[in-house]
């Protein structure tokens, strides 16, 4: 939302939904009108819904109510089209503005509690995706999701002591959403459509830490 308002754009917030492109703004709204003919009245009213590009992969709906965007909101996770994390989260970023100079050097980063809150969080996490009975749908994807969890954790692990991944505040905001996303995860069991939006926000952050210390070689892509 803080990038929406940052250009200046004042619709109530719980009548705004984001969406990662006009083409898919434009698949919501279609089947909203198919879904229900007072909606399709509704919004074929010029003043109804308005859809505004913010950035690439971010675009906004308003709808002159709250009862369309919650409508709109289910079938965005049935249809997919939702903005990536990571992208939004790096055009936030920039909407930010910079801090004051204070004349005191910036205290430096320890992310040092944050790897122990990760090992915590992975390992509730990993236990609760691991454990699913044969035969359940989602028990394939859950155990890769636990795999992946648990290799990260390894290399956290053994790779903490990097400057770039203990200094660097990049890695804290990463591992902060990253604890929040696997929190989530084995409460979303039972929902496929939430479950994989959290998988994709999961591997973006995974791929962001990964990123910024490169705790590979290429020996490791023979």
């Amino acid at each position: 939302m803080s990038i929406y308002r940052s250009q200046r754009h004042n619709h109530p917030s719980d009548k705004v939904l984001f969406v990662n492109s006009e083409g898919n703004a434009s698949r919501i709204l279609a089947k909203l009108k198919h879904d229900n003919w007072k909606l399709a009245l509704g919004l074929a009213r010029k003043s109804s819904t308005s859809v505004k590009r913010l950035h690439n992969g971010l675009v906004a709906i308003e709808f002159e109510s709250r009862s369309y965007a919650q409508k709109a909101e289910k079938i965005l996770k049935l249809l997919g089209g939702r903005p990536s994390n990571h992208e939004v989260g790096k055009l936030a970023s920039l909407t930010r503005p910079p801090s004051a100079p204070s004349g005191q050097p910036r205290a430096k980063v320890d992310n040092g509690a944050l790897f122990e809150l990760f090992k915590e969080e992975s390992h509730k996490v990993v236990t609760a995706l691991g454990h699913l009975p044969h035969g359940h749908a989602m028990r394939a994807i859950a155990g890769c999701s636990a795999s992946l969890i648990n290799g990260l954790d390894k290399v956290l692990t053994s790779e903490r002591s990097d400057p770039e991944l203990k200094n660097t505040p990049l890695v804290a905001n990463a591992l902060n959403a990253l604890v929040n996303t696997i929190r989530a995860l084995p409460t979303t069991i039972e929902d496929s459509t939430l479950f994989f939006a959290g998988y994709a926000a999961m591997l973006e952050e995974m791929h962001l830490l990964l990123a910024s210390f490169k705790p590979y070689t290429d020996t490791d892509f023979k």
